[in-house]
């Protein structure tokens, strides 16, 4: 018979039991758990929680879990009058400020040795797949020297505007996946040539010559003063070139799609000579409305037109916020070597 308001100790289950109840937790509560007691942080550790990314920044370090909506963020400079409570890690007081809502705690300290501790912290509670770096201000050189120097992506934040600063950061880290800039730059420093994929926030003062040079995979450009004339270029370019490009995403204020493809020799989609559909992040577009360009140098197809917001897409439903889009078609031999590893 069980007793009412019995207490049930969660360490009574089988680790794997334990694992499914925290992740039932919002990581504020997850945290907190492990300032109760060594079994109940061991418990935390033993569950191998992931983390997507652990990102971090000068003013913060945020966690991305697959059970939440939003990233977990843990901020180290706030408002000293809501301070609720403390805690100790390692010897080291902490200030303490919780806010569900927002999914965010601040420990309320500048301190570089508290900023580590819990930096390793969160290693050590949580298994973390790759890291993130947001450069929001200039980074202290001593914290800069204790964090990863290999990040998956690094964002340039628009109050980053000087580009020594800028430098700074780009010659400290290895970017293995994504490069976003928001700041407003006028030229490419040299590790952004070759990035894998790059989204630029503001390239209104980016020369189209030098954009065109840009080995990447994918490039994704919003806020631009670029023409039909410059965006002819950039097809030319291409069309002349041989380099890494699959998909450009390019903000459309009002590109004229004839003048956009004169002189590449444009032809009208036929499905003799590709696949209506380009996959994209696990996606069939519909590219069968679009216009194709051969490149000269290897006879790439590289499908371009204009096209509203997609489904999921963060301005779906609004009228003006359109794209011109240019999706770069496997070559034969890709699409063999694809065929045999379906198989």
């Amino acid at each position: 018979m069980v007793k009412r308001n019995q207490k049930f100790s969660i360490f009574k289950l089988r680790d794997e039991y334990q694992a499914l109840l925290l992740k039932c937790l919002e990581p504020i509560d997850l945290l907190e758990i492990t300032f109760l007691s060594k079994r109940a942080k061991r418990a935390v550790k033993n569950a191998g929680l992931k983390a997507k990314c652990l990102t971090f920044s000068e003013e913060w370090i945020s966690l991305d879990f697959d059970w939440c909506d939003t990233p977990f963020v843990f901020g180290f400079e706030g408002d000293m009058d809501l301070i609720g409570g403390y805690r100790v890690l390692n010897g080291h007081n902490y200030f303490w400020y919780k806010n569900y809502e927002e999914n965010y705690i601040c420990g309320f300290t500048d301190e570089i040795p508290k900023y580590m501790i819990m930096f390793h912290y969160f290693l050590e509670l949580f298994k973390v797949d790759s890291y993130g770096c947001e450069a929001t201000k200039p980074f202290n050189k001593r914290r800069l020297e204790q964090l990863p120097d290999t990040v998956q992506t690094l964002t340039i934040s628009e109050m980053m505007t000087d580009k020594d600063e800028i430098a700074e950061v780009m010659e400290h880290f290895e970017i293995e996946d994504e490069l976003v800039v928001m700041s407003d730059i006028e030229q490419f420093h040299e590790k952004m040539l070759s990035i894998p994929n790059i989204i630029l926030g503001n390239a209104q003062n980016l020369n189209i010559k030098d954009v065109a040079k840009l080995d990447c995979i994918s490039m994704e450009i919003t806020f631009h003063e670029y023409t039909d004339e410059h965006i002819n270029y950039f097809l030319k370019h291409w069309k002349s070139n041989k380099t890494r490009l699959e998909v450009l995403k390019l903000k459309n204020y009002d590109f004229d799609l004839d003048k956009v493809l004169e002189g590449t020799d444009a032809m009208m989609y036929d499905y003799l000579r590709r696949n209506p559909y380009f996959e994209l992040n696990g996606e069939d577009i519909d590219c069968t409305e679009f216009m194709d360009v051969v490149r000269d140098a290897d006879g790439r197809i590289a499908a371009v037109g204009l096209e509203e917001p997609r489904v999921g897409d963060d301005h779906e439903g609004e009228e003006d916020w359109k794209f011109l889009w240019m999706y770069v078609f496997p070559d034969d031999e890709e699409k063999e070597n694809h065929r045999v590893n379906s198989c």
